[in-house]
This record gives structure tokens, sequence and C-alpha cells, in this order.
């Protein structure tokens, strides 16, 4: 029985100008998971060609998305793993967003990267002035400890 090796990705979308939270309700376009991966697939097309876009195809997968901490959790192949880093650092928008992508944290296991998400989540949360912290910590952290291979 062959073992799948894969390899955890938490990175932080920073928009520079203002963000596209979801809840915000002045906001009319809003980003979600699909079209994270999507522009993050073009972007290995882009940057990798053909051989890039089929290498990563069936591997990689966005696991978890917060549109309140910019924070998003991605699975890949670990032979991919070094693309998939360079294709965020290299991603300058999301849809018709301007991003800088900054890659907080790689694992191999589900657990260490749980836990990494959920102290990134907490002291972004925290760093907010928002009245509703603590049941946003909880949500977050439910989220995060839902996620599955």
């Amino acid at each position: 029985m062959v073992r799948f090796k894969n390899r955890w990705i938490i990175a932080e979308i920073i928009f520079p100008d203002s963000p596209p939270f979801e809840d915000s309700p002045n906001t009319e376009k809003r980003l979600d998971g699909k079209q994270i991966l999507q522009s993050i697939r073009r972007n290995i097309a882009h940057n990798f060609g053909d051989h890039g876009a089929g290498s990563v195809a069936n591997s990689l997968s966005l696991k978890y998305h917060s549109a309140i901490t910019r924070l998003c959790i991605f699975r890949i192949a670990r032979e991919y793993k070094d693309m998939l880093h360079a294709a965020l650092t290299l991603t300058t928008s999301l849809s018709e967003y301007d991003v800088c992508i900054r890659v907080l944290h790689v694992s191999g296991t589900i657990r260490k990267v749980q836990e990494a998400a959920i102290r990134y989540n907490r002291e972004a949360i925290l760093n907010t002035s928002s009245d509703t912290q603590e049941e946003d910590l909880d949500t977050s952290k439910n989220d995060i400890m839902a996620i599955e291979n």
C-alpha cells in the first residue's frame, strides 16, 4: 500500500488597499475559496507552464479560507511544495484585487498546521477591535479543527 505524502501550507492574503471581507456589508465583490484556488492555478500555469499546471492539478486543494483573518490552508503533494510556495509568492492579484500573499508556515502533518493556524488566527483576531472576538476565536478554532485530509 502506497502512502501519499502531502505538505500543508498556511498563507496570509494581504490587501494593500481596502480588504474585501465576506462579512462586510459595503463590499459588492467578495473573494471565496473557489476564486482563490482558480487564481493560484492560473498563476502556476503562467509561471510554470503546462507542465506545472498538470503536475499540481490533482494534488492542489484549498482546505480552509477565513475572510476575517485572511488565512488560507493549502494541501499539495510533497514534490510540488516548492512550486506552490513560489506561485503564492509571485501572486499579485486575486480576481480583480491587488494582493500580496505571505507564506506563514509549511508542515507535513495536519495536526501541526492546525496548531499553527489557530495561533495565527488568535493573534489576528485579538489585534482587531471587534466586539465579537471570543465568538470569532471559537468559530475559527472549530473550523480549523474540522479540516480533514
